[in-house]
């Protein structure tokens, strides 16, 4: 299975760039609204990428050779990078606007999985709710349950603003 979904054909049936573009943004069109299948989409993204590296394992160091020497100063890239923005601000908008709104879309996605209410208090004003870890945060933890929502959510607590402070100055000093 994996074999057929990483051939290219499957990926991107033309060869016309324009067609190529058509089709990756009627599909996108379709699995906008739902944070898993965009999720899991971006997942598939990464596991190509990977066996793309594997395969081409010299291009791909030769990429990363180009790129760092691109990047090495930081100054130029970061002059470059506000240049760029200032020159397409409507992609940039865009894409930022994008990302945004996926965020706040899985966000709602986890507070509706884990019930909607502060679990001490019982408030169910979304715009107070957090995430707390039972067991202390480990290092790139948060960042991995936003981007796969489906990891173990019994690791977690739902509260709000207030009694996530008090959760924390409780294990902090007593």
């Amino acid at each position: 299975m994996i074999k057929n979904f990483l051939s290219c054909d499957l990926i991107m049936p033309f060869k016309d760039p324009e067609k190529a573009r058509q089709y990756a943004k009627a599909n996108y069109e379709k699995i906008k609204n739902d944070p898993i299948k965009l999720t899991n989409r971006r997942e598939r993204q990464k596991l190509w990428m990977r066996e793309w590296r594997k395969k081409h394992l010299e291009r791909a160091r030769q990429l990363c050779r180009e790129s760092a020497k691109r990047n090495y100063n930081r100054e130029e890239r970061s002059a470059y990078i506000k240049e760029w923005k200032k020159n397409h601000p409507y992609n940039y908008e865009k894409y930022r606007k994008q990302a945004n709104e996926l965020d706040r879309k899985k966000r709602l996605y986890i507070i509706k999985i884990l019930g909607g209410k502060c679990m001490q208090c019982g408030i169910e004003e979304i715009k107070v709710l957090q995430l707390h870890h039972i067991d202390g945060r480990k290092k790139g933890e948060s960042k991995k349950f936003w981007r796969v929502p489906s990891l173990d959510i019994s690791k977690f607590k739902l509260l709000c603003a207030n009694c996530h402070t008090l959760e924390h100055w409780r294990s902090d000093y007593e």
